[in-house]
């Protein structure tokens, strides 16, 4: 059924009420994830919202498959992103009609303190972002990630602007 559907005709009112408690717990779990990256990436709450299987996919930072591996790229972009804000945006979540797993999207506004590769010194920098997420439903009716893929659009140095810095090498 798509997301721009108003009323589920056809559906008791269980059905649409359990899918709008599972859209809200999928977005809580977003709200989470950017909550524990903005915690220094806390690698343990981060590991916690992954399903064991999960994979965390990047066209710049990497791909990590695994809770294990997922854990160890937070414990490790830790050290060159110091600091960090991040802003997800604009979700559009989609619950599968059985319930036990779903999809979503955000763009992301990320304001980081990185240490620069080629320097070794810090810079304030703006990062952006879509991300495409899936999730599954644990027999406990938690909701974890089973991916995330985060498409960085931009990565560019606040004092120089992102006109002629569109994709920054950390």
């Amino acid at each position: 059924m798509s997301i721009l559907h108003g009323a589920r005709t056809g559906q008791d009112i269980e059905q649409r009420l359990s899918r709008l408690e599972d859209v809200e717990a999928i977005r809580n779990l977003k709200s989470l994830y950017a909550f524990w990256c903005d915690k220094d990436y806390n690698p343990t709450e981060l590991g916690k919202l992954f399903a064991d299987d999960a994979k965390w996919n990047s066209n710049v930072l990497g791909n990590y498959a695994g809770r294990t591996e997922v854990e160890g790229f937070f414990r490790g972009i830790s050290e060159r992103l110091t600091w960090a804000h991040h802003f997800m945006i604009n979700p559009l979540i989609q619950v599968a009609d059985d319930g036990k797993t779903a999809t979503g999207t955000w763009a992301l506004i990320d304001l980081v303190t990185i240490i620069r590769k080629d320097t070794g010194t810090k810079a304030a920098v703006a990062i952006t972002a879509d991300y495409s997420d899936t999730f599954v439903k644990l027999p406990n009716g938690e909701w974890r990630f089973q991916s995330i893929y985060a498409g960085i659009k931009l990565m560019a140095p606040l004092l120089e602007g992102w006109a002629e810095n569109e994709l920054w090498d950390i």
